[in-house]
């Protein structure tokens, strides 16, 4: 399975977006900003929402025979949870608890394996060794 253009559109919006949230989660929180840290937190899932959505509904609309939906959530997971490994290790994230955040990613982890198992069920009509190669 290639991926498409739309998809390195996504990765590359991911990962500046989830870098410029990491920024401002930091800075909200040494400053006290708690207005602002909520309008990130808002802001960054629902624009990583739409921009995915997007781009992937216009994948399956140009006929793509794949699972985009879980492509886009994989690589989602990726950047965050690469950003997240860079940002902690040059300790640039803020101070928290590693095991809550390690944990709230294995949970996550959970639910993208379940994404997985759940999406080669579903893709009736299609040879997934053509679809998850």
């Amino acid at each position: 399975m290639e991926p498409t253009r739309n998809f390195w559109v996504f990765c590359g919006f991911a990962l500046i977006a989830t870098n410029l949230f990491y920024l401002a989660l930091a800075e909200t929180i040494a400053n006290q900003l708690w207005l602002e840290l909520v309008i990130a937190a808002l802001l960054y899932p629902a624009s990583m929402f739409v921009v995915g959505f997007t781009l992937g509904y216009s994948d399956y609309k140009k006929g793509e025979r794949r699972n985009a939906d879980f492509l886009y959530h994989l690589a989602t997971y990726i950047v965050v949870v690469g950003s997240w490994g860079i940002w902690s290790l040059f300790g640039w994230y803020p101070q928290s608890d590693p095991l809550y955040n390690a944990l709230g990613y294995a949970g996550w982890a959970l639910g993208l394996l379940i994404h997985y198992f759940f999406a080669r069920r579903t893709l009736r009509g299609y040879d997934p060794e053509e679809i998850f190669e």
